[in-house]
């Protein structure tokens, strides 16, 4: 089966995609997966100057960077330039409200929860989702066949369509408990029912398991519900 689809892989794409080549370049977003969780992490220390929306353009550029290997060289200037700032003594810690923002995957032109929440004060420290820690915190076993290794890899992304799906919940709680976030919020895109069904089980997690507070918001990529979701982060962020 594999080797069918490496011959469909090749034939479709103009390019040979041999076990050589597919290995390499899965050696190399392995390092890049590598760098961009080490810089999430940096940045939810209380005294990074990055904010989420910064963190949502660098992890979304990886999608559209042509030269991989330009884009892990910026990445890693990146890393040691924050490590660099962080290192410096008397920074002040914020100490905003910090939301963990769960659910259906968010990119520039469809961030406005993470807008208004920033907006309002809090500080969205991580997002659990495809576009943020979700797609970064797996990397591909680098021995063996590379089809079966990738395909093992994304198979184990705890993503809504699978079910069980009991690797979000472990997820929520190691992102809640090591960066320190007081709230999360789970956020659905109209029309993606996976993601609705999960959100009554996430709510008693995180109420129940994680004791904080919690909001589901189901919306769309329109701004004609803003000022109505305002209102409900606002109830949520005074809830910290």
């Amino acid at each position: 089966a594999f080797n069918n689809l490496e011959q469909f892989l090749s034939s479709q794409g103009g390019t040979s995609a041999t076990h050589e080549t597919l290995a390499r370049q899965i050696r190399q977003q392995n390092q890049i997966r590598k760098e961009l969780s080490e810089v999430a992490k940096l940045v939810t220390d209380r005294r990074s100057p990055v904010n989420a929306g910064d963190m949502l353009a660098i992890q979304e550029s990886k999608n559209f960077a042509v030269f991989p290997e330009k884009y892990l060289a910026h990445l890693t200037n990146l890393k040691e330039g924050l490590q660099k700032y962080l290192d410096q003594p008397d920074l002040t810690p914020d100490k905003s409200p910090r939301i963990v923002l769960t659910g259906c995957p968010v990119g520039k032109g469809s961030d406005k929860v993470i807008q208004i929440a920033e907006g309002l004060g809090a500080r969205v420290i991580a997002m659990e989702n495809c576009t943020g820690i979700k797609g970064i915190n797996i990397a591909v076993n680098e021995t063996g066949d590379p089809l079966q290794s990738l395909a093992e890899r994304y198979l184990q992304i705890p993503c809504s369509c699978m079910t069980p799906n009991p690797g979000r919940l472990s997820d929520l709680k190691e992102i809640t408990e090591e960066f320190g976030a007081d709230a999360l919020l789970d956020l659905t895109w109209l029309g993606c029912h996976t993601y609705n069904a999960e959100s009554y089980s996430i709510q008693n997690f995180a109420e129940n398991e994680l004791q904080k507070p919690f909001l589901h918001i189901e919306t769309d990529y329109s701004e004609s519900d803003t000022e109505q979701l305002r209102t409900r982060i606002e109830a949520l962020i005074e809830l910290i």
